[in-house]
């Protein structure tokens, strides 16, 4: 079982392992690489993958299409042609626009045309072609051959039947840039098929004359009834008029207009003069309140004679009086006489001030009083003017609404008499373009169609199911799945083996104590056959957790699962094989009490191990047995105790972990599966790292979750996770084997033990 280095220069590169990958400066925690595939390509490989899944589906759908096809009975179809043109506007007899119901409206032809065919699909001119072609007695829609006149007590049902049966196989479609509509009808019976096509174009046609008459009709009907409200409107609109002029006494509007225009623009002239001498009058009698002679001679002011004479004297005297003063003094006889004359010129003078202040005030009453007058009267002349343009405007509305009634019942009278005639002319604007043929070949069942259409459907409903089936698919099937579920890095993929070895370990135990086993051996291949694939992903393995160790002191690795069957055991048996290949002196601990699977790897006896040394039963130690992989010895479960946490939790464990610690370069426990057992929990606050190992499309990623947050509760977080028996060479994932493990180059890898060759140094 042991593989031993071929000589001293490999023994000596490989103890060297350790020490060089220690050397490596790495910061934060290893990850691989995700290998960037084109989601084209991973599709693709989906598809392949379930090939026959998507094979036998097309396969069905296109024999039961084909089957189907086969059984169905031909079916011929008939195809008549109309043309809708544009709708005259004949209907009411006149060209007048406003009376015009069916002019074209210039909008989009589109819209009439989906009308039209709306109208052929409608139950009226269906209902028509099973009345004229008395489809109900036809064996083709349920009938029997009876009389004639039993189309006439159809009941409901039946005639929903026949409508439905009639309008099934109807089809009505507009050709592109025309007005040309397309009727197809499809039966079993040719010659039905056209008899319906011509009958229901010719029941259309009969059924838009029937409603253009009866359009006309109703529109005589409309125009009798309007005439005679219109005749009663002219003659009440006229009998007011003659009130109204009788009322106001309306006549010569225009004279009278004239008249009242006139006399009010002269009173306005008039007013305008007054306010204008009322204005020069107040400012006369302000300055005569003043007091201020000077002011009062002003050019604009009529001055005063008297005051003139009186203050021409005055400065005479003050000039005199003057001369007299400086020559011989004021006490000068002649000087006092001349003062007592300037002191009644003074007087005077006073006087006649007061009575131009009198006179300028009676002026300016005056000219208020007359502006007032004058106002006054142009007030109630402007009342006059306003009343007499209400009165004309009046007059003006009744006469207009008099004219417009006599006017409008004269034009309606004239329609309804061009509406008589009209009513009498079929006029259509629905043309046969092309009459039904009698169809001579049925065109269904197409056998190479109905093929074609299953192969589609199949195609899509395969294509559809695979992508269900894999969205449905919720294991972990990738490393990314995996790193993208728990967050951590995927420190190792390990391919799946062979179909003859599982990567899960089934529990076996010994026989009896001699070492018999109840089957057969398990493959090491990191061991029995160190070039093979698998060796070398356990090797990378050893690499990442090498590089993703937080320190020299990980040395005691707890490796579990998230469920049974995971292959934990394997892993760690490969792991710790490949620790001492690098020269490491590693231990191997069967912590699985409920379990145990490594000694049936190893081959080891089982008679005394972790369970008998935790319960008390070994007073020498834990028995730690060498196996046949240089450098590895293991730690056999012993017999299954009864209760295995209570062991595993118990002090005891926690002092043999630090016992072996300082033994061992590397410590691995193999322990039970997180989500089974809380074993793994209690083991996990002693070891410096732990491994969760997962198995591609078999761990789903709900009981990822639910493991990590197991440990993550216990304050522990795991190193990273193990992708175990995963597909790299399948046709699943055919885009990773060039990343995870150079695909199918032999010269790399090679299973055979014979195969010889010169080592390279692992440093």
């Amino acid at each position: 079982m042991s593989m031993k280095p071929d000589s001293k220069h490999e023994r000596d590169a490989m103890s060297q392992l350790p020490g060089a990958l220690g050397n490596l400066t790495f910061s934060g925690t290893y990850a691989p690489l995700a290998p960037q595939a084109s989601f084209l390509l991973e599709y693709w490989t989906i598809l392949k993958k379930r090939r026959w899944l998507v094979l036998s589906i097309v396969l069905v759908t296109t024999v039961v299409a084909g089957m189907l096809t086969a059984r169905e009975k031909p079916m011929y179809a008939a195809v008549g042609r109309i043309a809708v043109n544009h709708e005259s506007a004949i209907n009411l007899g006149t060209k007048d626009p406003q009376f015009m119901l069916d002019q074209y409206d210039g909008g989009d032809y589109t819209v009439d045309l989906e009308t039209q065919i709306k109208v052929l699909q409608s139950d009226a001119t269906i209902f028509s072609v099973v009345r004229a072609l008395h489809l109900d007695q036809s064996p083709e829609f349920g009938g029997a051959k009876s009389d004639v006149e039993t189309t006439l007590r159809i009941d409901s049902a039946r005639q929903t039947a026949l409508l439905n049966g009639v309008r099934g196989g109807l089809s009505v479609a507009s050709l592109p840039a025309t007005r040309i509509l397309e009727i197809r009808y499809a039966s079993h019976n040719p010659q039905l098929a056209a008899q319906i096509v011509n009958q229901l174009m010719q029941g259309y046609i009969e059924q838009n004359l029937r409603a253009r008459f009866e359009a006309t009709s109703q529109t005589s009907d409309w125009l009798t009834k309007q005439l005679a409200d219109l005749q009663m409107k002219v003659e009440v609109s006229q009998q007011k008029l003659i009130e109204y002029q009788k009322e106001h006494g309306v006549v010569g509007l225009g004279e009278k207009e004239n008249v009242v225009t006139t006399k009010l623009e002269a009173l306005n002239q008039a007013l305008t003069t007054a306010e204008g001498k009322r204005m020069q009058a107040e400012a006369a009698y302000h300055v005569a309140l003043s007091g201020n002679p000077e002011l009062l001679d002003r050019p604009s002011q009529e001055k005063s004679s008297p005051l003139e004479a009186l203050q021409s004297k005055e400065a005479d005297l003050k000039t005199q009086l003057a001369a007299l003063s400086s020559q011989f003094g004021p006490n000068y006889p002649k000087c006092k006489e001349l003062s007592a004359q300037i002191a009644e010129i003074q007087k005077q003078k006073d006087a006649e001030q007061l009575r131009a202040l009198a006179r300028a005030k009676a002026e300016y009453e005056e000219a208020l009083e007359h502006e007032k007058v004058l106002r006054q009267a142009f007030e109630n002349q402007k009342q006059d003017a306003t009343q007499l343009s209400q009165n004309e405007i009046d007059y003006s509305l009744l006469k207009q609404n008099a004219e417009s009634y006599r006017t409008l019942y004269d034009g309606l009278l004239q329609r309804l008499k061009e509406a008589g005639v009209a009513a009498g002319i079929k006029s259509s604007n629905i043309q046969i373009v092309d009459q039904a043929r009698v169809p001579t070949a049925p065109y269904a069942p197409n056998m190479h169609r109905s093929l074609t259409g299953g192969l589609l459907l199949g195609c899509f409903f395969g294509i559809l199911t695979v992508f269900v089936l894999e969205s449905l698919d919720n294991t972990v099937r990738t490393p990314e799945e995996a790193e993208l579920v728990s967050s951590l890095s995927t420190l190792g993929v390990i391919p799946a083996y062979p179909h003859r070895v599982s990567n899960a370990l089934i529990d076996v135990e010994a026989k009896d104590g001699a070492g018999n086993f109840e089957r057969g051996h398990h493959e090491i291949y990191s061991t029995t056959k160190p070039r093979s694939e698998i060796a070398e992903s356990y090797r990378a393995l050893r690499t990442s957790i090498l590089l993703s160790a937080s320190g020299p002191s990980a040395k005691v690795i707890l490796i579990t699962s998230a469920l049974p069957k995971d292959g934990k055991s394997s892993t760690a048996v490969n792991t710790a094989a490949v620790l001492a290949q690098a020269g490491a002196k590693v231990l191997l601990i069967d912590a699985d009490l409920r379990r145990p699977s490594l000694h049936y790897m190893l081959r080891v006896q089982n008679v005394k191990g972790l369970s008998t040394w935790l319960a008390g039963r070994d007073a020498d130690g834990p028995k730690v047995i060498a196996t046949g992989i240089e450098n590895v010895h293991i730690l056999p479960t012993g017999p299954k105790p009864p209760y295995p946490a209570e062991l595993l939790g118990s002090p005891a464990f926690r002092s043999m972990i630090e016992r072996f610690r300082d033994e061992y370069d590397y410590v691995v426990i193999d322990s039970p599966p997180v989500l089974s057992v809380t074993d793994a929990v209690l083991m996990s606050v002693v070891a410096d790292a732990v491994l969760l190992v997962i198995r591609s499309r078999k761990t789903t990623k709900g009981a990822l979750r639910r493991s990590l947050d197991m440990l993550h509760h216990a304050n522990v977080h795991p190193m990273g996770i193990v992708l175990n028996a995963f597909n790299v060479k399948g046709e699943e994932y055919g885009y990773y084997r060039y990343y995870y493990g150079y695909g199918n180059t032999g010269e790399y890898y090679s299973d055979s033990e014979s195969e010889k060759s010169e080592h390279v140094s692992p440093t």
